[in-house]
């Protein structure tokens, strides 16, 4: 996904099950506006494939902020 999103519409991700984020110190929010992706599962940081899932109240965003919290 390198395409820009303006936030002021739904981004739409159906097929969306995880997220893999690595060397990303600085990434705090995912998208800037909603996302649906109902089939999303969770977030892992990489290169550790042992971490268990990061999902905090089934939204893509918040997963990443928890997880960069996390992190520090």
């Amino acid at each position: 996904m390198a395409k820009e999103h303006n936030g002021t519409t739904p981004q739409e991700l159906p097929s969306l099950t995880q997220v893999y984020i690595w060397e990303c110190p600085k990434l705090k929010v995912f998208s800037s506006g909603e996302i649906i992706a109902n089939c999303f599962q969770g977030i892992q940081a990489l290169p550790d494939l042992n971490d268990e899932l990061v999902l905090y109240n089934n939204n893509l965003n918040a997963s990443v902020e928890k997880l960069f919290l996390l992190k520090q």
